[in-house]
């Protein structure tokens, strides 16, 4: 099956696996801090699933192929980054989120 693209219910409906655990995130950030790697289309590595938490204000997230999404993600919601999946945020003014990193239980 190399090359192909496999299947990914998980992905497909945006939920990381029950066996997966927090390891770490980023400081908070807003329109001033954000690096604009954030803001630049960016993946998380194989295995690596993220969730954006937003505190304050909303933020664009942006998923690219295969899902081709834009939402929007407003206080006190989050989004979830998935594996390997091309992805950007622009904050709105205001805007205060973090993300935080998850792997697979050891």
């Amino acid at each position: 099956h190399l090359g192909e693209q496999l299947d990914c219910l998980r992905c497909d409906q945006q939920e990381i696996p029950d066996n997966f655990t927090a390891y770490k995130q980023t400081p908070i950030f807003n329109q001033q801090t954000i690096p604009d790697g954030l803001k630049a289309n960016h993946s998380t590595k194989t295995g690596i699933w993220g969730i954006i938490r937003v505190f304050q204000g909303k933020l664009i997230y942006r998923i690219a192929e295969p899902f081709n999404s834009e939402e929007i993600i407003q206080a006190n919601q989050t989004g979830i980054v998935i594996p390997a999946v091309s992805h950007s945020v622009t904050p709105f003014a205001n805007t205060q989120f973090l993300v935080e990193f998850w792997q697979k239980k050891h």
